[in-house]
């Protein structure tokens, strides 16, 4: 902090460090100018956000005067103070892990805690005993990674995309990488709902994170509150100010889960879509007329199913239908978007 001794933040306390003088205004900015390789225009959109993800897992977090043009921040200057988050890996035994990785999971705690600490013993448990695991690292903190190569163990089963929005990214992966678990840092926004949802209609488990302190923290978040009510999470992993944690059932996913109102989904179908892929089953093709036969029977019977779901399921079910990966490519983004014709992202 400008002004101030640089202090450490250490097993829960903020230690001040006598050693030296106050921090000055240029000296943070030179910091700045070191982790950005000398160039603060290269990382403006992470800065807009207050922070810097750098190489292995850490971050600078930022504080200053933002820049706001047209009602958005454009970035900050006049920096008043940095944080350095140092990465731990700290690793918890399997067989500590293991029963509680047996359905979707969500890791909640206070800021600080250690969830994506052990969120990454978690994604490296479940690759170490065969699972396919695919994470979306929004922030390059889960694997550290350098030039696009994780530089924390995250398991031989792993795929990892850096970079990218956590919404984006699990459609990317979910399409892409056929994972089984797909693990993700901080649900923080509602895009992020929307693609936990389609992931786990395709019957792909999750694990991810959340900030709630306690149970009734995380009941009162309205974000929370959606997230229980698709019945994606039965569980939840609370961690402790001294990163111990303890496991609770969610009660409510049953009881709260919301039911398709048959009549509400008519209503919002702009596309009957069932009887448009049912007049194309009248294809001379015969595979082609298998193909979106067994499409129409799918999104007809299934009480709730996503287009593309139902897609993947018509090309495994389809003998002697043959595409190029391209051409599966292009009908699955095709079929993404024709299930968001639907009020709730997915048909009857």
């Amino acid at each position: 902090r400008v002004g101030q001794k640089p202090s450490v933040l250490y097993a829960g306390c903020e230690q001040i460090l006598n050693a030296g003088g106050v921090l000055t205004q240029n000296e943070l900015q030179q910091v700045l100018l070191n982790a950005s390789a000398q160039s603060q225009y290269a990382v403006q959109e992470q800065l807009r956000n207050g922070y810097l993800s750098l190489p292995g897992g850490y971050r600078i977090g930022v504080c200053g005067s933002t820049v706001v043009q047209n009602g958005c921040i454009t970035g900050i200057r006049e920096i008043s103070s940095i944080a350095l988050r140092v990465p731990h890996d700290i690793r918890q035994p399997p067989e500590r892990l293991l029963p509680y990785l047996q359905e979707s999971c969500l890791l909640a705690g206070a800021p600080g805690s250690g969830k994506t600490t052990l969120l990454r013993s978690c994604i490296r448990t479940l690759s170490d005993v065969g699972q396919r695991v695919a994470v979306v690292d929004e922030r390059q903190e889960l694997s550290g990674a350098v030039h696009g190569v994780p530089q924390f163990d995250l398991g031989p089963r792993t795929d990892v995309l850096s970079g990218c929005p956590k919404g984006d990214g699990m459609l990317m992966l979910l399409r892409s990488m056929n994972p089984q678990w797909i693990a993700v840092d901080e649900i923080t926004q509602p895009e992020d709902i929307m693609a936990l949802r389609q992931a786990g209609s395709c019957g792909v488990k999750l694990i991810a994170t959340i900030h709630a302190g306690s149970a009734e923290e995380l009941k009162n978040k309205p974000l929370c509150r959606k997230l229980f009510s698709l019945g994606i999470f039965r569980q939840v992993l609370y961690l402790d100010k001294n990163r111990a944690f303890h496991a609770e059932r969610i009660q409510h996913a049953e009881t709260d889960r919301i039911k398709p109102d048959s009549d509400s989904l008519r209503r919002g179908r702009l596309t009957p879509l069932p009887e448009i892929f049912t007049v194309l089953s009248g294809s001379r093709n015969r595979e082609i007329a298998d193909f979106f036969s067994q499409l129409a029977s799918m999104l007809s019977s299934m009480q709730a199913c996503t287009v593309s779901y139902a897609c993947r399921k018509a090309f495994a079910q389809t003998r002697g239908l043959f595409l190029s990966s391209a051409a599966q490519d292009t009908l699955l983004s095709l079929f993404d978007s024709l299930g968001k014709y639907d009020t709730e992202g997915s048909v009857q």
